[in-house]
């Protein structure tokens, strides 16, 4: 059972909402791993994904899909994921899809907790680089936002990405509500010493375990930070593909 490491990340409030966020990216990059969990000093938990499926879930002498709704059902704890962690048993063999229906029909859920919607899965298309370019406005919400989204759904391991003011203020966001705001307040504070105030393109490539940040700068001393996992691409490449999402969002702050 996982124990408090070097590497271990707070989460506040339900675990499951958490979970969610990190569903999207485990499930297309087909990633083999476990997220480990601390639940309370005494309480602590594992889930295992093989190749992007729900495999195996344990918390505390538990296992199974018990153990998967008990930890999604925590609060107020720390998570970790293990990279290539595999799982000694499979313990679950139903679609995590159907898991969570009948979790929301369930008479004993926890009734403080929101109907778990499994996220869309998109399968992501082979990577596009110079082929991307932004979707048309939606009808509703911030055309930048919506680029930003699709740019994420063709950007493999996507995690979440934000762009900032000059001071640090969160202008928008894409699955950024969860994030560590402490933690890229200091990323940024460091980074624009570098940055200086140069108005080309900068950017800077943060590599943090499994993690891979990229903090890019924008006209008016706007930022954009995303964060992926490693870029299977390649860094050129990847370089390419965020060029271009960086010229769309400066050519609307340049009409603005």
């Amino acid at each position: 059972m996982v124990r408090a490491k070097k590497g271990m990340k707070n989460f506040h409030g339900l675990f499951a909402l958490h979970f969610l966020n990190l569903l999207r990216s485990i499930k297309n990059s087909k990633q083999t791993l476990s997220i480990d969990v601390n639940l309370s000093d005494k309480e602590s938990g594992a889930i295992y994904f093989n190749k992007g499926e729900l495999v195996h879930a344990e918390c505390n002498g538990i296992i199974g899909e018990e153990a998967f709704i008990k930890i999604l059902e925590s609060r107020d704890g720390k998570y970790i994921k293990r990279l290539e962690a595999t799982a000694d048993v499979i313990s679950i063999e139903r679609d995590i899809r159907d898991i969570l229906t009948d979790y929301n029909q369930s008479k004993s859920r926890d009734q403080e907790m929101p109907h778990l919607t499994f996220p869309e899965m998109e399968e992501i298309p082979d990577f596009e680089g110079a082929e991307w370019s932004p979707p048309e406005a939606p009808k509703h919400g911030l055309q930048e936002e919506a680029w930003i989204s699709d740019w994420g759904k063709r950007t493999t391991g996507f995690n979440w990405a934000r762009i900032t003011k000059p001071d640090g203020g969160r202008v928008m966001g894409v699955a950024d509500e969860n994030i560590d705001v402490e933690g890229l307040e200091e990323l940024l504070a460091a980074v624009t010493k570098f940055f200086g105030k140069d108005e080309g393109q900068r950017y800077i490539f943060i590599q943090s375990g499994e993690d891979f940040y990229v903090v890019s700068s924008l006209l008016e001393g706007y930022l954009i930070v995303i964060n992926v996992m490693q870029p299977e691409e390649g860094i050129e490449e990847f370089k390419e593909h965020l060029a271009l999402l960086v010229k769309a969002l400066n050519n609307t702050l340049t009409r603005a």
